[in-house]
């Protein structure tokens, strides 16, 4: 009798149990992500499990950039008879980007989608972008998922750099051994390209980015900036003992892309040059002031040759109509009148010929501040016939605007926020930019190891 009130008993437990089984999800909901930490031009993967099929999922994204504010995005899907949504397969219904893609909750993150004028986002401290994921369900938020994406892998260092006259910060990789120096060169803005540089560090380069305007013992503007600055600055790298002093590579962004052509055409010792939204023509240098008129650079104390700006009564027409309405201002007609003075242009056109070793070009047809894809022809036009020619990249992408560069980055914000308050307009698409960052970041990472850490067909 014992016995079989025994069993009773562990029949009804067992019963109770498959109740309860039955009654609950099959499993958790949860947001996995691969990795949780990882660099921020890695591969990720996010998939969200344990969803009911019959449901939608809104799934948004936060994070706080360096200067506290809010980026936020989101997408909704439906969720596939297993329960699960795979960023990776799946097209989201609605959201703020539309398409395939595991990185698109990331360059769709934004700060304020009714603002005409948001400046391009920047890392300032290369802190880890901290990011909060959270699915909803009918309302309530079911599942949360916090991940860290890096600007510097583990073991690099960073070294401010103020000495000899130069100006900037240095990243060495985690080797023991010396690695290939690369020196980045930034824009009109006159920020420092820290980012570009750390994550170049992370994959193994010596990287050195320098101030070249705007800071104690260097030119206020971008006037006249001597091209013998950068010079010691290749002499430092060669002298630095974390850095292969015959492969040394220089990467400019905008206006430093028509500086590292300008830098790989003037000292022999570089042997790589890449051009991020660059020219290959050298145009007026941009003061606070617009009635000064100055080259950006100089050489032996000389101006180097320039193409000065021609403002035509419609583009001044266009000047005054964008300060009435308050939005950016598109230089990119300015340019492209400019370029019409062709004995300017002919004596203002970089000799790339001259660089001692390939170069790479990347540009977007939709450029808003100069016409870097019609630059980007006329640069490989010098080019022809060169030694290296044959080892050249040339990168257009139809729709892209100017902010091109690190990949995973936001890229709702359009605007270049130069000294003086003067808003400048790159053009572009916020999904083409991040798709045409993604795919020439990867190329140029391959460039740079074919070229200068040498893992070329004639390496050994």
């Amino acid at each position: 009798m014992k016995t079989r009130l025994l069993i009773r008993k562990d029949l009804f437990i067992i019963s109770f149990i498959i109740l309860l089984i039955l009654a609950s999800p099959l499993s958790a909901q949860e947001i996995r992500t691969e990795p949780i930490k990882g660099l921020v031009d890695q591969p990720i993967s996010i998939i969200l499990s344990g969803f009911d099929p019959s449901k939608t999922v809104t799934l948004r994204a936060s994070m706080l950039d360096d200067f506290g504010k809010d980026w936020t995005s989101f997408a909704i899907f439906e969720v596939n008879k297993t329960g699960i949504i795979n960023l990776s397969r799946q097209r989201p219904i609605d959201g703020t980007y539309r398409d395939i893609d595991p990185f698109g909750l990331f360059w769709s993150l934004d700060q304020d989608p009714s603002s005409k004028i948001q400046g391009v986002y920047r890392s300032k401290t290369l802190q880890p972008m901290v990011i909060n994921f959270s699915a909803e369900v009918d309302g309530e938020t079911v599942a949360t998922k916090r991940i860290e994406r890096d600007f510097l892998a583990a073991g690099v260092k960073r070294i401010d750099v103020n000495e000899s006259g130069l100006v900037g910060t240095f990243f060495a990789p985690d080797k023991s051994m010396p690695s290939p120096g690369i020196i980045v060169i930034g824009g009109e803005d006159g920020n420092l390209r820290d980012d570009i540089a750390g994550l170049l560090a992370s994959h193994g380069y010596a990287a050195f980015a320098v101030a070249y305007f705007g800071r104690a013992g260097l030119p206020d503007e971008p006037l006249n900036v001597p091209l013998e600055y950068f010079g010691k600055a290749i002499e430092w790298m060669k002298t630095n003992d974390a850095v292969e002093s015959d492969k040394i590579g220089v990467i400019g962004w905008s206006k430093g892309g028509e500086g590292a052509l300008l830098i790989g055409s003037t000292f022999p010792d570089v042997k790589a040059v890449v051009s991020i939204a660059g020219s290959g023509v050298v145009f007026q240098g941009i003061a606070r002031d617009y009635h000064i008129i100055k080259s950006p650079w100089s050489l032996n104390g000389k101006e180097v040759p320039y193409v000065r700006f021609i403002e035509t009564p419609l583009f001044i027409l266009q000047m005054i109509t964008t300060e009435i309405s308050g939005g950016p201002l598109r230089l990119e007609s300015m340019f492209i009148d400019s370029l019409k003075n062709r004995t300017a242009t002919n004596s203002a056109k970089i000799y790339i010929n001259r660089i001692n070793g390939p170069v790479m070009i990347i540009s977007g047809e939709d450029d808003g501040f100069w016409p870097s894809g019609q630059l980007s022809k006329m640069a490989s036009k010098v080019r022809q016939g060169s030694n290296y020619s044959a080892l050249d990249w040339y990168l257009v992408y139809p729709d892209a605007g100017h902010n091109l560069g690190i990949p995973n980055l936001p890229t709702t914000g359009n605007c270049l926020i130069m000294p003086g308050n003067l808003t400048l307009y790159l053009g572009g698409d916020p999904d083409k930019d991040a798709r045409a960052s993604a795919d020439s970041w990867n190329r140029m990472l391959q460039f740079l190891d074919l070229n200068l850490m040498g893992n070329g067909p004639d390496s050994k």
